[in-house]
């Protein structure tokens, strides 16, 4: 099997925030020798005109301060905000203090859902998202089943559609998951194992990438499919 990589949820929730551009300031110090107006909120978001890399975004413990370094937008509180939208994105401000408020094994299995459905990390938005969704009561399953359904909504970018054979699904799950196409792409066998599992009923396309995600982390250590 392909290596399955673990992401840590500090190094995520730091790619989250901060985006591009110029890096985010931690400040811990006494007051900054700026003074910030309060821009106008606009159902939690603050607009800004420019691109992200044009602006520092300082943080403390109780505040958020935005610094235009380049153009007219001058310096904003942006601590009752709860997203900054730039030019060229959009960052979501609450996903810091909203991932502690589940377990880590939780984020774990959203991180890892986006990445068996759709081949990609989530963005800060999604994640948080689904974090008041699996807080609200839906359960992993449900929520990978909504994914498999949007997915399919959009055969043309995840390769998911309503005609799309139980065989191939298997495939793309094991290209996203594992890594395994080319010359490690999975053996007709194992492909039919999982096929048979969903004839059969033991598994939903959903039920079945949280087993292959279970079954990948059995190999870890293993002196021939641990890496």
């Amino acid at each position: 099997m392909k290596r399955l990589i673990t992401i840590t949820l500090p190094l995520y929730l730091s790619l989250a925030l901060l985006g591009c551009g110029h890096d985010e300031k931690q400040n811990t110090g006494a007051n900054v020798a700026v003074s910030f107006a309060t821009p106008p909120i606009e159902n939690g978001m603050i607009r800004f005109n420019g691109p992200r890399q044009n602006y520092q975004i300082n943080r403390t413990a109780s505040s958020i301060q935005v610094i235009d370094l380049v153009g007219t937008d001058g310096s904003s509180d942006a601590s009752k905000a709860s997203k900054l939208i730039f030019s060229d994105m959009s960052i979501n401000l609450t996903i810091a203090a909203l991932a502690p408020t589940v377990s880590d094994a939780e984020l774990d299995n959203l991180v890892e859902l986006y990445i068996a459905f759709f081949n990609r990390l989530p963005d800060a938005d999604g994640m948080a998202y689904w974090i008041n969704e699996l807080k609200s009561g839906k359960s992993i399953p449900q929520i990978a089943d909504s994914f498999y359904s949007a997915g399919a909504l959009f055969p043309e970018l995840t390769g998911y559609s309503s005609t799309l054979s139980a065989a191939d699904f298997v495939r793309i799950i094991y290209k996203n998951v594992l890594g395994r196409t080319g010359g490690t792409a999975p053996s007709p066998e194992e492909v039919q194992y999982w096929v048979n599992d969903l004839a059969s009923g033991r598994q939903t396309k959903s039920t079945l990438v949280a087993s292959m995600l279970t079954s990948a982390k059995t190999f870890t250590g293993d002196a021939n499919f641990g890496w």
